[in-house]
């Protein structure tokens, strides 16, 4: 019997997520509100971290949220692909102090601009969420606002 009732667990587990996705509004629609963790959103030239706090969804220990970046040179994505910025939608877990990338939509051009595609990961694929070369790294920083959110509002 515990052997169902921890497939039932997954399968909840990864429903809410799926749901937390769709209430995210990924896709075309963006939030519009954003909060810099870093960086300067008008300046191409420096590394830039926002976060889109009105995006965050809370299941159990599990927040999704969206998240962007837009780095100051251009990077390798996940897929060995460039790409100098992009928007994500982040699993973070809470009970880990762990942030994964669930979806990403990366673009060629800096501040969100220029030709763009999409990676989407499965749950055992989910690349884990770093600033590599960014002083100071903000995915700490994420985390604990991400899972404070939580706190806050089951109290």
């Amino acid at each position: 019997m515990s052997g169902n009732t921890t497939t039932l667990r997954r399968r909840n587990r990864r429903a809410c997520v799926g749901f937390a996705l769709l209430l995210a509004g990924l896709g075309s629609a963006w939030a519009d509100i954003w909060f810099s963790i870093t960086g300067d959103p008008g300046d191409a030239t420096v590394d830039t971290v926002q976060v889109a706090p009105d995006s965050v969804v809370v299941f159990s220990n599990l927040r999704v949220m969206k998240i962007r970046a837009s780095r100051a040179a251009p990077r390798q994505g996940f897929d060995g692909a460039p790409y100098r910025s992009y928007l994500s939608a982040v699993q973070i877990d809470c009970d880990n102090n762990e942030a994964r990338f669930r979806k990403l939509e990366l673009f060629n051009g800096p501040l969100w601009t220029g030709p763009s595609r999409e990676v989407e990961y499965a749950d055992a694929d989910m690349p884990k969420m770093g600033f590599l070369d960014m002083q100071p790294n903000p995915a700490e920083r994420i985390v604990q606002a991400a899972c404070v959110v939580g706190k806050v509002q089951t109290r």
